[in-house]
Parts: structure tokens; sequence; C-alpha cells
């Protein structure tokens, strides 16, 4: 037994403690056909090959490279969750950060740093555990001008969270769980259920767009160690997603031109929320909030079979899915290997594909190979 056997043994068992992972568990996802293999690689018992390193390494979440860092697999920072997993929370988070971590280093690669208009909005001198909606409504009056979402907020919203604020944006098939927020070495990042429908989807970048920005002024642990407290800053979250998505001005507007003898028909609702991309739930009790429709009145059409249908008719009009990963990502990866600073089995590996497919996965996201791209000019 080796000092680097035990080392490596004990890096890897850690790693699946803290995943919550069983050796039983940990060996089927690593291919193994027992979990005495596990135990044996654990105590540095037995040599690992370079295959297997490669799975325990998938497995586990992390790059090779960390199990022989002198610095011990760096502790995660903590994943808020707008409705976390009811299985394998551990593993999603893991794979999450390991994205992004991918997502940062392909940065790096290329020398590119993405300004964050996030840190152009002033700290909260509200004490978090005396929020209130006021406060809210005024966060979203200061945040307007530096964002700039336009009358639309949710058509270039995700646009501008990575293009303006440097937030790194998965969309993940999630069994169950709708959306996480972190910051990190990183910076700023979102996971989203794919699986959502698109409406869904834009409320709940929203609602993580308020956790981002008050990540510095609320704390973490919040979620897990002061539930009451937690689910308030959920219920605010809330408010200020409804709020940023159907801005006052604009929303009183369009419901205005609508209305007709104090009566608004059903289509015209549906057609309102298809313009702004919200739910027509959503938009519902935000009429509520502004006093143009009662609160039993809004539950009668929610319920209401007939504007069921109406709203599902319409849905495939706006239904869009995203790719398994961000497209700017997968083009600086590419660019990374373009200028030789990334391998290309290491290129498949980080758009997660094989040396043989990973031309067709390029050609996925619009990029292919031998187009031009080597190609340079001289400059005067």
């Amino acid at each position: 037994m080796t000092e680097l056997a035990k080392s490596l043994g004990k890096r890897i068992r850690d790693r699946r403690k803290k995943l919550g992972l069983t050796q039983k568990a940990f060996a089927g996802l690593c291919g193994f056909n027992s979990l005495q293999i596990v135990s044996s690689i654990e105590k540095g018992e037995r040599g690992i090959k370079a295959w297997e390193l490669s799975r325990i390494a998938d497995s586990l979440k992390v790059e090779i490279r960390e199990f022989f860092e002198k610095m011990p697999v760096s502790v995660a920072p903590s994943v808020l969750w707008r409705q976390k997993p009811d299985k394998d929370q551990k593993l999603i988070e893991a794979a999450f950060l390991k994205l992004c971590d991918r997502y940062h280093h392909v940065e790096k690669l290329c020398g590119i740093e993405v300004p964050c208009k996030l840190t152009e909005i002033p700290p909260i001198e509200v004490e978090w555990d005396s929020f209130e909606y006021s406060d809210v409504d005024s966060l979203i009056q200061t945040i307007g001008p530096i964002l700039n979402l336009g009358s639309r907020p949710a058509a270039s919203l995700v646009r501008v969270l990575e293009e303006r604020c440097g937030v790194k944006i998965f969309h993940q098939e999630l069994e169950d769980g709708s959306a996480a927020s972190i910051i990190g070495e990183f910076g700023p990042a979102i996971l989203m259920n794919r699986n959502e429908a698109p409406w869904r989807r834009n409320y709940n970048f929203a609602h993580e767009l308020f956790h981002l920005i008050t990540w510095r002024s609320i704390p973490s642990n919040l979620s897990t160690e002061k539930s009451s407290l937690w689910d308030e800053m959920e219920k605010l979250a809330n408010h200020f997603a409804s709020r940023l998505l159907l801005p006052l001005d604009v929303l009183e507007m369009e419901l205005g031109k609508a209305i007709e003898d104090n009566r608004i028909r059903y289509i015209d609702l549906v057609n309102i929320a298809r313009d702004f991309e919200v739910s027509t739930e959503a938009l519902l009790w935000r009429s509520v909030s502004l006093r143009f429709l009662n609160r039993r009145e809004a539950e009668k059409v929610i319920n209401d079979p007939k504007f069921k249908e109406l709203d599902r008719a319409t849905m495939h009009e706006k239904w869009w899915d995203p790719p398994p990963l961000p497209e700017r990502f997968v083009r600086l990866a590419f660019s990374a290997y373009v200028k030789g600073r990334l391998s290309r089995m290491k290129l498949a590996e980080y758009l997660n594909t094989s040396l043989i497919d990973l031309e067709d996965t390029l050609a996925g996201y619009g990029i292919e190979e031998g187009a031009g791209y080597e190609t340079q000019i001289s400059i005067a």
C-alpha cells in the first residue's frame, strides 16, 4: 500500500460520503461489479486504472486533478433552491458546480472576463430579517435602469443575465426541483429545470435573480437553519419576480386596452400573458394586486376548464426547448480548443460527448469544424 494510494483512497471516500453515496450506489455509478472494489480502492489496497479513475471522477462530479492537488477537494458554496429535488440533491448540486467551474475555466483560457452588472446594484441597507414588500419595490426601481430589460422583461431577461451580468446559466433535465442559484469563485450561476414550461422558467429566473441580488445581504443558511424566515424570503422573491416581469405602467395599459364595459375576455388574458411571456396564473395574481380583479374572480378563472383549455391551446406557439449546455460555453470551449489551449479529448469531455460524436455535438450548436475558424489575418 503506497502513500499515494492511501491518499487517493481517502479523498475518494471523503467525496463519496459528502455526496451521500453508499459504497453500493457508488459502485453502480462507476460500473464496478461489487462494492468490495470500492472498499479496496478507498482503503488504498487496490490500484486504479486510468479509465477507472476517469469514471470515479465523473461519478463524484470532480475533475481528476482535484484528487492529486495539495489542497483537499474544495468545500462547495451553498446552493439555494426554489424547490429542492426529492432525491439526489447533493449529486445534482455537485454536477451543477462542476459545470460552473468548467465554464469559468474556458473563460480564463480565452482571456475573457465578463463585467457583472449586478455589482453596480447598491448594497441593500435594510436588515435581512426586516425586509418588506416595499423594499422589494424599491429594489426593482433601482435595478431597472441598470439592467434595462425593456417593457417586456421576460423576453430579454436570460440574455441580459448572461451577457451583462455574467450569470452562468444551465438548463438541465430534473425529475423534480425547479431552479437553483449560487455565487462562487466562478461568479453568479443559475440552474434551471428545462422540463418546465418557458413562462415558468422565466418566472424562476426572475425569482433567482432576487437571490443573486440579495446574496450579500441575506444569509444563505436561512434555507436550512431558519425555515420560517426563509419562507418569508421566498415570498419576497415571488413578489420581486411578479413585479419585475409585469411592470406596473405597461401592464395597466395593456389591461386597459382589453377591458370593455368593465369586463375582459379570456382570450385577451391569455394573449397578454403570452405577450409578456409569463403564465396566465402569474398574470391573474398580478391583476389582483393591481385591483383589476378580486381574488375570488381570479380563482374562478384559474379553475375554469374552458380557460385552462384555451390556455393550453396557445402554449405551443411560445414553447421552446433550451440546449443542455449554454451556447456561449460551447463556443468558448471550442475557441479554446482551436487556440490549442484545450485538448480535443477535453473538449469532448466538457461537452458531455465522445470523441466519435464530437463533430455532431458541435454541429448541434451551429459549429462546423474546418469552416475557417483557424484562419488568421495580419494586423497593420
